[in-house]
C-alpha cells in the first residue's frame, strides 16, 4: 500500500525505499522497487508509483501487484547526503500501511 516516514530532510539529500515480502518469516527476502528492479527505489508521492525523492510525512506508494498475497514484508531505506557530504536525512519512525 505505502510507505509514510518521519524525521528531517535537508536540501538536496535523498530519501527512498526498497521493500522485500515473503510467505515464510525467514525469506527468502529480495528488495526491489518499481516495477520490480532490484536496482530500483521507492520515493515518488501516492498516488504515483516510482522512484523519487521523497519528503517527511507523505505517504510513498507501493506497487500493490508486486506485495499482494505475501504475508511478511521487510523495507530497506537509502539515506543519501548533499553533494558536498554536509547534510544528511535522518529517520525517526517508519509507517507502513499494508493489507493482504
Amino acid at each position: 500500500n505505502n510507505i509514510t516516514w518521519n524525521g528531517t530532510k535537508p536540501s538536496n539529500t535523498i530519501v527512498d525505499f526498497q521493500v522485500a515480502v515473503s510467505n515464510n518469516s525467514s525469506g527468502p527476502w529480495s528488495f526491489f522497487g518499481p516495477g520490480g528492479d532490484t536496482g530500483a527505489y521507492y520515493g515518488s508521492s501516492c498516488p504515483t508509483v516510482g522512484a523519487g525523492n521523497s519528503t517527511p510525512g507523505t505517504p510513498i506508494c507501493v506497487d500493490r501487484n508486486l506485495v499482494t498475497n505475501y504475508r511478511y514484508l521487510k523495507y530497506r531505506v537509502r539515506l543519501q547526503s548533499d553533494t558536498a557530504q554536509s547534510l544528511t536525512p535522518t529517520i525517526t519512525d517508519v509507517v507502513l500501511n499494508w493489507s493482504l
